[in-house]
């Protein structure tokens, strides 16, 4: 196994809430979700790795408000695709969640190893 990422990045990740805006039929990342993805490319190395994939998350949130983990997830995991650490979302076979303490103004401990 093969770690490719390994960081603890300042930030709260956006629900799927925030994450989609919807125009009619259209569907739309929303400004929320595209400065995430921005700020979040300070962290990723561009590998494409085409390799399957374990994610083990820690979501710091900074504050003790009621959220669920898994709706922080998915944008993070487009978010690392799109910042070009994997090819395609579908690589991740093993996802580990887990909550943090309340860290002022939050912060995600971000590690993803190759299993194959």
């Amino acid at each position: 196994m093969k770690k490719i990422l390994d960081c603890e990045v300042p930030l709260v990740a956006p629900s799927v809430n925030t994450y989609w805006g919807f125009s009619g039929s259209r569907r739309y990342l929303t400004p929320v979700a595209r400065r995430f993805t921005k700020d979040l490319a300070n962290w990723i190395k561009p590998l494409m790795s085409d390799k399957r994939l374990r994610l083990d998350v820690v979501f710091h949130y900074p504050d003790k408000r009621v959220r669920d983990l898994d709706n922080n997830t998915k944008p993070l995991i487009d978010s690392l695709v799109k910042n070009g650490l994997c090819v395609d979302y579908c690589q991740f076979d093993e996802i580990h969640l887990y909550r943090g303490e309340v860290t002022k103004g939050g912060l995600i401990k971000i590690k993803v190893t190759e299993i194959s």
